[in-house]
């Protein structure tokens, strides 16, 4: 993540907002989803893997998609229990992790925005919750009209189980952009996923409209704050408030329920602005100040579990991982152009390790992703696996350099695609 890269822009506040929920249009029929066989492969059980087998299968060929390798912010997915979920061209699709088979193309609902869905779990289903562009054809002077379409899919069969449209977003919002940013079994959040950077003052980047998941009815909207998670039925979010010829930017917590305020950040957080951030995790996130500050901040209370910089003034982090367990791992490029890691106990913030260590002659390495007490991640392109409590070497050497992991599995996102890279051990 490039520091510096504002991501609350320019805006003014919008005093109303038109918004019609309808529910979508049937969908077309799609192909009936193909059963997972009991011949296929089995996921490997190893979680944290902690090795992984060069005979890795291409779950998704970008085919010229890419002529450069993507980010995970350019080419978002899904994974989970063995299933990978994805936009690529018209359709979102899933797909088992250890075949690439094709297991059900969700068709129908518009143009899926190219970004990642969220997935919950409710009365023993699973659900996938996403956004589409829909184009609502005219008729004589009337001109086509642009709706942002959130729908809640069954994860199994590809099947929608309710959609609802949104008309008339702020003027500087592009709909493609739009995605969900946090879903529980009550509550859909949606937002621009990256703000919208508009040259004009007056044009407004903000948009967050939260929906009853059951019934995906809005519950509420406001277009001058921007959203980014959803934790303990509180929506993690910036409310942009022009003052005279710039924008002032809060960082706030919102309840979901009614869009009343919870919590404000502290002065600490909010000082000087909100450059960039992301998410830690399910309910952390990771935030960089306009004063260079760089934080952890829990999404339900707003409370600062890590401040980052003053820990380690010469070396300011650029990106967090949480393990899922226990440990939070953050790296980044100091002053010098020499890459820093370090763990901190999720509960405390206390630091665990750092590196790189020169009293035991050991640098950092490029940090990929962390997992179940393992953080994954690289030097000079070969993998390494550390332990995320203690920072030791648990594997080295490793031809494998995945930039994501799951269970049984090492991810790798390249110009060619996503590669599967089942677990040894």
């Amino acid at each position: 993540m490039q520091r510096g890269r504002n991501i609350i822009t320019a805006a003014v506040l919008v005093t109303c907002m038109a918004v019609a929920c309808t529910a979508g249009p049937a969908a077309r029929e799609s192909p009936p989803p193909k059963p997972r066989t009991s011949a296929a492969p089995a996921v490997p059980e190893f979680d944290p893997p902690m090795a992984f087998s060069p005979d890795g299968v291409t779950v998704v060929d970008f085919g010229e998609a890419f002529p450069d390798d993507p980010r995970d912010s350019e080419f978002p997915y899904l994974v989970d229990d063995g299933v990978v979920y994805f936009v690529l061209g018209p359709n979102l699709e899933a797909r088992d992790l250890a075949t690439g088979e094709s297991l059900w193309t969700a068709a129908g609902q518009g143009a899926p925005n190219p970004t990642t869905p969220v997935l919950v779990r409710a009365g023993g289903r699973a659900f996938l919750h996403a956004t589409f562009h829909v184009t609502e054809p005219g008729s004589g002077t009337t001109q086509d009209r642009e709706l942002l379409r959130v729908a809640r899919i069954d994860a199994a069969t590809g099947e929608v189980v309710w959609a609802t449209d949104i008309a008339d977003l702020p003027e500087g919002v592009r709909i493609g952009r739009v995605g969900v940013v946090g879903a529980d079994e009550e509550h859909v959040v949606v937002s621009p996923v990256q703000l919208s950077q508009p040259d004009d003052i007056d044009e407004v980047a903000g948009f967050t409209a939260v929906l009853d998941a059951g019934t995906g009815d809005v519950r509420w909207q406001q277009p001058d704050l921007w959203s980014f998670a959803l934790a303990g039925g509180v929506v993690g979010a910036a409310r942009v408030e022009p003052v005279g010829f710039r924008n002032d930017h809060t960082l706030v917590g919102r309840s979901a329920v009614d869009g009343r305020d919870v919590w404000v950040a502290p002065e600490q957080v909010n000082d000087g602005g909100v450059d960039d951030g992301h998410a830690v995790g399910p309910d952390l996130y990771f935030v960089h100040t306009g004063s260079r500050d760089s934080l952890v901040v829990a999404v339900a209370t707003g409370k600062v579990l890590l401040d980052l910089t003053r820990r380690l003034q010469e070396s300011p982090f650029d990106n967090c991982h949480a393990d899922g367990r226990d440990t939070i791992v953050c790296a980044g490029i100091d002053g010098l152009d020499e890459a820093v890691a370090a763990g901190y106990d999720v509960r405390s913030g206390k630091l665990l390790w750092q590196l790189p260590d020169e009293s035991a002659n050991r640098i950092a390495p490029e940090v990929h992703a962390a997992r179940n007490g393992a953080v994954y991640g690289s030097v000079e392109d070969r993998g390494v696996v550390l332990d995320a409590r203690t920072g030791e070497d648990e594997a080295v050497d490793q031809e494998i350099v995945p930039t994501r992991v799951v269970r049984g599995f090492g991810l790798r996102l390249d110009r060619s695609g996503i590669v599967a890279y089942p677990a040894t051990k």
